[in-house]
Parts: C-alpha cells; sequence; structure tokens
C-alpha cells in the first residue's frame, strides 16, 4: 500500500543558459578573483601563531638557550626588529585608505604575508600595490592577447578568406600618395596588411 502513495522524483541539475555563462571579456574583476583565491587559503591567527611558536621553539633548542632573560640589553637586531614592525604597522594603516574594497583586503593580504617588512612603510606598501596591479596586468595581457587572435580569423562565415601572398596593386593616385609620404611600395604592402 505504501508503494503507491511514494512518488519517484529526479534531481533537476540546473543548466545554465547562454545569457549566464559569462563570456572571457564579462570576467568579473581580476583583483576580486584574487582576493577570492587568497582567501580560500587562509590560514587563521590561531594556526599562524600556533606554527610560529613551533619554529620559535625549535629554534631555541637548536641554540639551547630555552631561558629567556627580560632584562636583558636592547640589541641592535632588536631594535630593527622593532623599526620593521613599527613599518609594517603603518604600511598597514596607509592601507587602509585604499578606497577599492577587495584591492584594500589584497594589498592587506600580503602586507601580512607575502612581503617581508623592510623597515620602510612606503616601500613595503607599494611593494604590496605591485602585486596587486600585477593581477590587473594580467588580465589585460590575456584579453589583448584574446583579441588579437580574434582580428585574424573572417568576422563572418561567408567573408571570403584572406589572401596570402598576393601582392596589392595600387591605383595611380595611390602610388602618387606613397610617393608624397616618402614610403616605399613594400612598406605600404606591410602597412595595409598589418
Amino acid at each position: 500500500m505504501q508503494d503507491e502513495h511514494q512518488v519517484e522524483t529526479e534531481d533537476v541539475v540546473p543548466t545554465a543558459t547562454p545569457e549566464e555563462t559569462p563570456e572571457p571579456s564579462q570576467a568579473s574583476d581580476p583583483v576580486q578573483e584574487e582576493l577570492n583565491r587568497v582567501e580560500s587559503t587562509k590560514r587563521t591567527k590561531k594556526e599562524k601563531l600556533e606554527y610560529t611558536l613551533k619554529r620559535v621553539q625549535e629554534q631555541l633548542s637548536e641554540l639551547g638557550d630555552t631561558n629567556e632573560d627580560e632584562n636583558r640589553p636592547l640589541t641592535l637586531k632588536d631594535l630593527q626588529a622593532f623599526h620593521a614592525a613599527q613599518a609594517q604597522d603603518t604600511a598597514k594603516s596607509l592601507a587602509q585608505e585604499i578606497a577599492d574594497d577587495a584591492e584594500r583586503k589584497l594589498v592587506l593580504h600580503h602586507l601580512e604575508n607575502t612581503i617581508r617588512p623592510s623597515g620602510d612603510a612606503y616601500t613595503d606598501l607599494r611593494n604590496a600595490q605591485l602585486i596587486v596591479a600585477s593581477v590587473k596586468n594580467r588580465m589585460l595581457a590575456e584579453e589583448s592577447a584574446r583579441a588579437a587572435t580574434a582580428r585574424t580569423r573572417p568576422s563572418a562565415p561567408a567573408a571570403p578568406p584572406k589572401q596570402e601572398g598576393k601582392k596589392p596593386e595600387f591605383t595611380a593616385e595611390q602610388r602618387k600618395f606613397i610617393q608624397s609620404t616618402g614610403l616605399s611600395e613594400e612598406d605600404a604592402i606591410k602597412a595595409l596588411q598589418s
């Protein structure tokens, strides 16, 4: 009796319509894509601190000095580390002034994880901004390469194919113009073919 009341259902998998499928020229912002990629591999603060603690303990065990004296004198290395930390904090506060949210988050990510603090906040910030700009430039290079390959194909299926190797014929008026500009016929042919 229960079999009569059961209804079989099929799992319906939605398919993307041509309107929903983004074309390469309509791709999302490359900075946002990079931010999503970086955030997906992001470690938590606790994981970072545990890793750092583990590394410090390994280094201390290598030195054999596990007793750190708080009253020890300030060394040049400690002072440089202090200045580097201050510069990193300054670079982070300068990065907060970036208007684009995705770009700001990506710059902050690179300041915290990629860029080794140099002690100069402006240099560190500039390096992080250059990394973010490289993402944009890569996207532009891909688009321009894609556009260059698109120009070599005919625009319509019925378009006549390019005739390679055939030397174009110039009219008398065109030859007069070419001579007045000082170009040779070969240069004019190259200009027409490009």
